[in-house]
């Protein structure tokens, strides 16, 4: 099978989810990295990246098996928990850090996969500063990870906000938005006998020039 690592990890310290570790290690089947259908000739790497993406749900929590069971608790709180350290570690680590290694060219990323994410960011900043605007009453709370890790730190949305528009005014000004042109209607005054200007009305008409003309 192909080797997968995962890079966006904050150097080994953020783990996304319970399949996706800090280390960069991927647990999925197919990579015969986990139980269950092991990878064969017919697979694709458009196959792992899907099956990678099927992790990213709703409620990542539930992508480890038994733990609910093991636990034997109401799972709904921790779940919910989860998902708050996710969206704070995603938008500032796999948004925020990914972005900012490549305009100061560090990420090592190739050129055109940099300008894909840097306009997939432009195209959904307003969500992203929408989402952790939602999220500042969680200010300063302790993450506290339900799989062991100890190094999540406190939610801070307000420094992602002020990070994200950092890096937004940045990448609008290496690159800005091209300028759309609204085109403006003729105006006409035949009220005041004033001539239809179109398009190709001269306004550099001299009409002193063309009286000496004809006096000739």
């Amino acid at each position: 099978p192909p080797k997968v690592k995962l890079m966006a990890t904050a150097n080994h310290t953020v783990r996304f989810n319970p399949n996706l570790y800090a280390v960069g290690h991927v647990c999925l089947s197919i990579l015969n990295t986990w139980n269950g259908t092991p990878w064969s000739p017919a697979l694709t790497v458009s196959t792992v990246l899907i099956s990678i993406q099927s992790l990213m749900n709703e409620e990542p929590y539930h992508n480890e098996p038994g733990y609910e069971k093991n636990r034997r608790i109401d799972s709904s709180q921790e779940v919910k928990n989860y998902n708050d350290i996710i969206v704070h570690e995603t938008l500032r680590v796999a948004v925020c850090g990914m972005l900012e290694g490549c305009y100061q060219d560090t990420s090592g990323l190739p050129i055109r996969l940099r300008q894909i994410m840097e306009q997939k960011f432009k195209d959904n900043y307003e969500k992203y500063a929408e989402i952790a605007k939602s999220k500042c009453s969680l200010n300063s709370n302790r993450m506290i990870d339900p799989f062991g890790s100890t190094k999540r730190g406190t939610f801070d949305f307000d420094a992602i906000m002020i990070k994200m528009k950092n890096i937004y005014d940045n990448l609008i000004s290496i690159n800005p938005e091209p300028m759309v042109v609204i085109p403006q209607p003729i105006v006409t005054n035949k009220g005041n006998n004033a001539p239809d200007y179109d398009d190709d009305f001269d306004f550099n008409y001299d009409s002193d020039s063309e009286i000496e003309q004809e006096t000739e």
